[in-house]
């Protein structure tokens, strides 16, 4: 493994805990209930009022960083929190961040587009989320800085090919948004859109539409069959994707409308009876016409499609036929794949001793699982020992007592999860499993007990961590200490923020040996998008990160401020800012909020 990426995410992963040091145990979240109503709402504004002063700080600050695709990602966040308190500055600061992501686009070098870690490819990026956060709040105001800000055409056309499709993409998506509100709009913009190709957020698009709009979604509907129409969907995944998606839809919403007497009548489906039919066809000429890995794809819709066009069934049974001895003939797997989603665990065994043996491994570790879900823990086990060996015998059996120990968990069998967990060979399952249960007694109030288990997860933790994953084991022991005994937390984490700063300062100058890992760029970390392994990061810490920081924020933004690195110092204040003025923190903990590519709004995106 690279030095490189451990070295940043461990110290990124300390950046993220260090406001978790926040709480002390006479400052427990349940303090509060013992304020009046008017004393707790005189502490709420005044710590409001210390988080906007911080945020303001991080703003002042954005210009010192080295990377546009940082300034932005900044910027954007800060803007975000500052939508419901100064709406006016908000929409200046997304501008600015928009404005800072389009020049860095136009004095990118030339580089080859195509590389995955490109400047030009992070700051379009950085745009996407930019504008799918701005559409969260004001989809017109996106769609007005979409338009203002469309990156130059690259010479690459692989390149230029995907920034059309994130385009095409991001454009639907905050066309959705704007549906709420304008309708005739949102069909506007989703038509023009669809004149340039599908995208995977058609569908999310056209449901917003039949709920505000039903007529207008039953036109927009008919031109996307007409489209399809033209299409090749074996080549085309986009569009094959989108009509995959739109008959199965319409097929579960047929199936869901009730009686017309009944008063509780589900809305009518996106597609009526014709429309539902020229779908079909398309499907049946693409599945009979087209590749056996097409057919593989929507073999399971064949019986719903020959409903609507069973002048096409004798052609398309054919062709299920023919492709099914072609996968089998290539794909000896075929015959056992439906017998291990659907058989019993006897079948299972009984096909196992007659398979190949490059299959029996994986037939054998079939039937021990549906043995231990059903409870028969010793069998599955013993099925495993008797018929495999070497190291995927010992993982297949640590994910054997890894269900078992969860079923336990869930059902309060404290002592006996214990038991199985002391039986664990391997020292990081019993340390994670050992917190899984201490986390699982702080939340019930049980803080006696759920201390005893992390002292003893944190005796089988190597201290100072030497690796990635020790380092992941004693932050996620010291984030549970924190709800139990947050004195503990704070003891095992301060050694570990002088050592961040070391590790950042290390991580800054290896980038510059060898390919590029993502993690720097011109000496600076990269706290935007790109492949820094940040949504791992937020949402392990993120929750516990809201409710400690409110905590005692004076004593985290002096956590935060003993990170060295500009970079670090601003993102650690941020995060402490976010955790007091947005709910959003909790759920996940992550920066801002944006638009996913399937159309749905996501409250939390990468930094």
């Amino acid at each position: 493994m690279s030095l490189r990426p451990v070295l940043a995410s461990l110290a990124l992963n300390l950046l993220l805990f260090s406001p978790l040091l926040a709480q002390t145990p006479s400052q427990e979240p349940g303090a509060l209930s013992q304020q009046t109503k008017e004393e707790q709402e005189k502490a709420k504004k005044e710590l409001e009022q210390k988080a906007l002063a911080l945020l303001d700080n991080v703003i002042t600050g954005v210009p010192g960083l080295k990377l546009p695709e940082n300034r932005a990602a900044i910027l954007t966040s800060s803007a975000d929190l500052l939508w419901t308190h100064d709406e006016k500055r908000a929409r200046s600061i997304f501008r600015d961040a928009v404005n800072t992501l389009v020049e860095a686009f136009n004095e990118a070098p030339a580089e080859v587009p195509a590389r995955y870690n490109n400047s030009q490819w992070i700051i379009f990026q950085s745009r996407y989320q930019t504008l799918g956060m701005i559409a969260r709040h004001d989809p017109q105001f996106a769609l007005e800085l979409l338009q203002a800000s469309r990156p130059p055409a690259s010479e690459d056309s692989n390149f230029e090919t995907q920034m059309q499709n994130q385009e095409r993409q991001l454009e639907q998506s905050i066309a959705m948004q704007a549906a709420a509100n304008d309708p005739k709009k949102a069909l506007q913009i989703a038509e023009e859109s669809l004149s340039k190709g599908f995208s995977y957020s058609l569908i999310g698009l056209l449901q917003r539409l039949q709920q505000k709009d039903p007529d207008a979604s039953a036109k927009f509907a008919g031109e996307i069959i007409g489209k399809l129409k033209t299409e090749n969907l074996a080549t085309n995944r986009e569009a094959q994707a989108v009509a995959l998606q739109l008959f199965q839809l319409t097929i579960r919403q047929q199936s869901s409308v009730l009686p017309q007497s009944s008063p509780a009548m589900s809305s009518p489906p996106l597609l009526d009876d014709s429309s539902l039919h020229d779908l079909a066809d398309v499907l049946a000429n693409a599945a009979i016409g087209n590749s056996t890995s097409l057919m593989q794809q929507i073999q399971f819709l064949i019986p719903e499609i020959e409903k609507r066009v069973p002048e096409r069934a004798a052609q398309l049974e054919k062709r299920l036929a023919d492709a099914r001895k072609t996968l089998s003939e290539t794909n000896p797997w075929m015959k056992y794949q439906e017998l291990m989603r659907t058989g019993t665990a006897e079948a299972i065994l009984e096909a196992a001793s007659a398979a190949p043996p490059e299959m029996r491994g994986n037939l054998y570790y079939s039937a021990a699982m549906k043995l231990s879900q059903s409870g028969d823990t010793d069998r599955a086990r013993q099925i495993i020992n008797d018929n495999l060996s070497g190291p995927i015998r010992d993982q297949y059996l640590a994910q054997i007592d890894q269900q078992a120990i969860s079923v336990d968990i869930q059902k309060g069998r404290i002592e006996e999860a214990r038991r199985r967990i002391a039986k664990i060979a391997s020292k990081e399952i019993r340390t994670n499993e050992l917190v899984n249960i201490a986390a699982r007694l702080a939340v019930k109030g049980d803080k006696k007990s759920a201390a005893e288990l992390l002292d003893e997860a944190l005796t089988l933790t190597t201290v100072p961590p030497e690796n990635q994953q020790q380092m992941s084991t004693l932050l996620r022991i010291a984030q549970t200490y924190a709800t139990v005994d947050p004195a503990r937390s704070f003891a095992i984490v301060e050694p570990l923020i002088n050592q961040a700063n070391q590790l950042l300062d290390a991580a800054a100058v290896l980038e510059g040996f060898g390919p590029v890992q993502g993690s720097f760029r011109k000496g600076e970390m990269v706290v935007g998008t790109g492949p820094s392994g940040m949504n791992a990061i937020y949402s392990q810490y993120g929750a516990a990160l809201s409710a400690l920081a409110r905590a005692d924020f004076d004593r985290a933004k002096t956590a935060a401020d003993r990170f060295q690195r500009n970079e670090a110092n601003l993102m650690a204040r941020l995060l402490i800012a976010q955790a007091v003025l947005s709910n959003r923190a909790a759920v996940g903990g992550r920066i801002g909020g944006g638009i996913g590519i399937s159309g749905d709004v996501i409250r939390s995106v990468p930094f």
